[in-house]
């Protein structure tokens, strides 16, 4: 994700002159199983959590964070000016 949203073309470039590889992202969703046990559980409740292409290609904006994190964050931006 970092590589392809964050990273500029030239940068791009040089750590593919370097022999970077990356691996591509599957392009279909994992199934957990029917009765899965107590850690592919685990592992299921986090995949589902956390992937999912429309977090990031959708056109609904996310949530925004609460007040209370942006207040925090404004004035940690103001201690540093």
């Amino acid at each position: 994700m970092w590589f392809t949203h964050h990273l500029e073309e030239d940068a791009k470039r040089v750590l593919n002159a370097q022999g970077v590889v990356l691996p591509l992202l599957s392009a279909a969703r994992h199934v957990c199983p029917e009765s899965p046990t107590e850690a592919q559980a685990a592992v299921c409740k986090e995949y589902d959590y956390k992937v999912s292409c429309s977090d990031c290609h959708s056109k609904t904006p996310p949530a925004p964070p609460p007040t209370s994190f942006l207040a925090a964050a404004a004035r940690r931006l103001r201690a540093l000016f």
